[in-house]
């Protein structure tokens, strides 16, 4: 299904591009803005190569088809991405912008898995949003205390945006595996996004089953799919969960109130 909506999306927007003989742009005037209640896509796209072999090596074309099809099926307001290579993100922000998304990337650590020497081999998270984003927000996580060696011993990084005309943010972020990173990472998210009043998202891999989803975030609602979850301090329930040929995770879809 995922393939089949792909070829038709991508017809659909070559064949708007020649009636209208230009592309729109994700910050240009006209963009609609962004929904006041927001449906949120979160997927880790495994787009760098794993120790086994694995992943995406930092080429666009199935991460970039599958996340196509799924923005045709469920139409979000948000896409959050984890290991995302700087240049899948390029080439998503490009075809999303068609699609009146704006995006924004954290950079969190070069990995030669990305295969993108020229560009520094960026790896980190990828956030878009149907309509304009006003403001851009980017918090360095706490890490290093787990053991050298430890899996996932690494950068780790809290990207935020707030849409244009609306009052929400919705962020994006991917957590360590293994403590005492991850809880002192979640602590940091939790004071970084208490702040602001009103409704906030955060979605990603946060490598925490639910029950230290509420015990890390208490007064968020979680909907969540395994570690990877959408929390909200309003009200959040899984939509859908979509296998996602590309990627070891399935994408999971949620409806924030």
């Amino acid at each position: 299904m995922i393939a089949q909506l792909a070829r038709t999306l991508v017809a659909a927007i070559a064949s708007l591009s020649l009636l209208t003989g230009c592309v729109p742009s994700a910050a240009a005037d006209d963009t609609p803005p962004a929904p006041a209640t927001p449906t949120v896509m979160t997927l880790n796209v495994h787009g760098g190569l794993d120790r086994e072999g694995g992943g995406n090596r930092g080429l666009p074309t199935k991460v970039t088809a599958d996340v196509l099809a799924l923005v045709a099926l469920h139409q979000p307001t948000v896409v959050a991405l984890q290991e995302l290579c700087g240049r899948q993100y390029r080439d998503l922000r490009t075809k999303l912008a068609k699609l009146g998304y704006s995006g924004a990337f954290t950079n969190t650590k070069a990995s030669t898995g990305c295969n993108d020497r020229a560009r520094g081999n960026q790896s980190g998270n990828g956030i878009f949003i149907k309509g304009s984003i006003q403001t851009r927000y980017v918090w360095a996580l706490p890490w290093g205390a787990n053991a050298k060696g430890v899996t996932g011993r690494q950068p780790r990084r809290l990207l935020c945006v707030k849409p244009l005309g609306q009052s929400w943010r919705a962020c994006v972020t991917h957590l360590s595996p293994h403590a005492p990173d991850v809880t002192r990472q979640a602590a940091k998210v939790v004071s970084a996004i208490a702040r602001w009043g009103g409704r906030v998202i955060v979605a990603g891999d946060f490598n925490l089953s639910p029950k230290w989803i509420g015990r890390t975030f208490p007064g968020y609602s979680d909907a969540g799919e395994g570690i990877d979850h959408v929390i909200s301090s309003t009200a959040a329930t899984v939509v859908a969960v979509e296998h996602v040929p590309s990627s070891d995770h399935d994408a999971l879809v949620a409806a924030v109130a």
